[in-house]
């Protein structure tokens, strides 16, 4: 069953954190003097209810336990601002 608007919801919040993901790996790559990392995502699907699972894998550099708490607020983020 489809729901209404959840495909731009989602395309919204995966856009947002493959975003986050290639910008803190470049950023990491580039002080560490490195290649920039392959960001990888894969998609598997339930064998028994036909869920969806993505996973996200990038070479950030992660989230301190007390960020992960803010990380679900709407404006929050970890960027830095903009000039």
């Amino acid at each position: 069953e489809r729901f209404p608007y959840v495909d731009a919801h989602l395309f919204y919040v995966l856009l947002e954190i493959l975003k986050n993901g290639m910008r803190t790996s470049v950023v990491r790559a580039k002080e560490q003097g490195t290649p920039i990392p392959v960001l990888r995502v894969k998609l598997s699907r339930g064998q028994e209810d036909g869920g969806v699972t993505i996973k996200i894998n990038d070479s950030g550099q992660g989230m301190h336990r007390r960020t992960m708490r803010k990380a679900w607020s709407y404006f929050f983020s970890t960027a830095p601002e903009k000039p």
